[in-house]
């Protein structure tokens, strides 16, 4: 069954719920004509059209939801009602009944890369309504959704597949029940996430929530986005072997020992023993977090960690230092400096792996927040400016290129337009997806702004850049979508500059920038580098 035939199947079992806020609506109708209607069920009766607007504009369903929102505007504005409101009220449920048996029309269904592509979320709550819209948004962004009504049904569904995610409704008849799941699944499946969605508001609910192992704790009322938003930051947090770890001790022995622990458990780790590297290595890698020892000959961990914090690059980077150190007031000289954690050279490997987890994915959290675009997950142009600087630099001393993209997709406000902001942001998500499976994990891959991204390529000039972006521009214009209408494709338009034929990075963006301006002007859906003849570098 493929993900429409999904959406169709969700919408056939909610279909019925909807029938009866019908049935809600047509007593108020019967009461308005009667001259009984009264204000805790006018009301009610506005809360209901509300919530049919939000619900079949989710199933694609975009007239019924405008039926829907006059209906609400009618009931839900203070003017008094008369007969002739009745009547049209009357017209409104006939045109809403009509709409809904009419085939379900195509939706936006991410094929291809996607944010969620090939994860798998458990949904267990005995809300059926509420389950099914959020089944139906995660299946749009590339789960592969399951869902059970208990925790019986739910612990059956973890006996036929492991989930990646699992967003549970605590209160499930009890508390106790809730709780007591999220023990055991966690303790059996340590590599699950569990996320509570709740509409309980107790602090200790909380506490057991975190106590055993659980990775979110989220309030109800809660849209389905803001749900999967919330979904996609901790399944970030949980890819650890994307950490870069940075290693320095004059103890050969123990760089080894430190680095086999650490790459078995999937980070990657870089290792240097003299101190005068450091910079060097800082630099050229781009750590997630530091390890240093304390007791480093000529330059001592003490002053490699203020030198980093001197540096407004490095100076919220994770730092652990490995020490045999006892004296407090050295310990506490080191915080002063900006140390986050002290681990003891004779510590388990349990205790450093558990140290240096706990301080990626808080910095990841960080990152997420202060460093990344919400939407599409790549890095926002503030940062993206921060480390294309740094590969400039890295460039310049080592007389090697830097090529700085800017990628613009065509015609993106007619999409919006035609098809509404969830298909533009899904074009987004998609956009961010191919780029980062396209290009290197040491290159910056940037929204830049509203449909805009930007890509610096380290080691590239804009020649091969160019030939780069072109093939990801094949790729992306043969992505289709389908969401309430005809299927649609999109393509992009492209500018490239580099350095050193640009002594900047300030220079070398506005280079592009004219590029891409220039890509449009002859008919988008190409790529231009900056300087490089037409006939033999643009394309279709």
């Amino acid at each position: 069954m493929d993900t429409q035939d999904r959406l169709a199947a969700i919408w056939q079992r909610y279909r019925e719920s909807t029938i009866r806020r019908f049935e809600i609506l047509d007593f108020v109708r019967m009461e308005l004509e009667a001259g009984r209607l009264n204000a805790d069920l006018r009301q009610k009766a506005a809360g209901e059209a509300h919530t049919l607007v939000g619900s079949l504009g989710t199933f694609g369903l975009q007239r019924g939801a405008r039926v829907a929102r006059e209906l609400q505007l009618l009931l839900g504005g203070e003017a008094e009602l008369v007969l002739s409101d009745a009547t049209r009220v009357g017209d409104l449920l006939h045109e809403l009944r009509a709409i809904l048996d009419e085939p379900l029309p195509k939706l936006l269904v991410a094929s291809g890369e996607s944010t969620f592509a090939g994860k798998r979320l458990l949904i267990v709550d005995d809300d059926v309504e509420a389950t099914q819209q959020l089944a139906t948004h995660a299946l749009r962004r590339g789960f592969e959704v399951n869902s059970a009504e208990s925790v019986t049904q739910a612990q059956a569904a973890l006996s036929q597949g492991v989930p990646d995610v699992i967003v549970l409704e605590l209160l499930l008849p009890t508390r106790k029940e809730g709780i007591d799941f999220i023990r055991r699944t966690v303790a059996e499946h340590p590599a699950v996430s569990v996320i509570v969605v709740t509409r309980s508001y107790e602090f200790m609910d909380r506490v057991a929530v975190a106590r055993w192992g659980g990775r979110g704790f989220l309030e109800k009322p809660l849209s389905p986005n803001d749900v999967l938003d919330f979904t996609f930051e901790v399944l970030r947090q949980r890819q650890r072997h994307q950490g870069r770890i940075l290693l320095v001790d004059d103890d050969e022995g123990a760089l080894r020992s430190l680095a086999a622990l650490l790459e078995r458990d999937g980070y990657e780790a870089h290792k240097i023993h003299d101190p005068a590297q450091f910079w060097r290595a800082l630099e050229m890698i781009s750590p997630d977090l530091v390890v240093l020892d304390v007791h480093i000959p000529e330059i001592n961990g003490l002053e490699l960690c203020r030198t980093m914090r001197n540096d407004a690059r490095w100076a919220t980077m994770p730092v652990l230092f490995l020490t045999t150190e006892t004296d407090q007031l050295m310990l506490l000289r080191g915080f002063d400096l900006g140390v986050d954690d002290f681990v003891m050279k004779d510590a388990s490997p349990e205790e450093i792996r558990a140290r240096i987890g706990v301080r990626l994915e808080r910095a990841a959290a960080q990152s997420l927040h202060m460093r990344r675009d919400p939407l599409t997950g790549l890095l926002n142009r503030r940062e993206a400016t921060t480390e294309s600087s740094r590969l400039l630099s890295l460039a310049a001393r080592h007389g090697n290129f830097l090529s700085v993209t800017l990628i613009d997709l065509d015609h993106f406000k007619s999409i919006n337009d035609r098809f509404g902001h969830a298909a533009g942001d899904e074009v987004l998500r998609r956009m961010a997806g191919k780029m980062q499976s396209f290009f290197r994990n040491e290159d910056v891959i940037a929204r830049w702004g509203g449909e805009e991204f930007l890509v610096a390529t380290y080691g590239m000039d804009a020649s091969l850049a160019a030939q780069r972006v072109r093939l990801l521009l094949d790729q992306f214009r043969q992505e289709t979508y389908d969401f309430a209408g005809p299927d649609f494709r999109v393509t992009f338009s492209a500018g490239i500059a580099d350095f050193p034929s640009e002594k900047t990075l300030e220079a070398a963006v506005a280079s592009a920038d004219g590029a891409l301006y220039e890509a449009k002007a002859e008919g988008r859906n190409r790529v231009v580098a900056a300087g490089i003849a037409k006939a033999a570098e643009t394309s279709r």
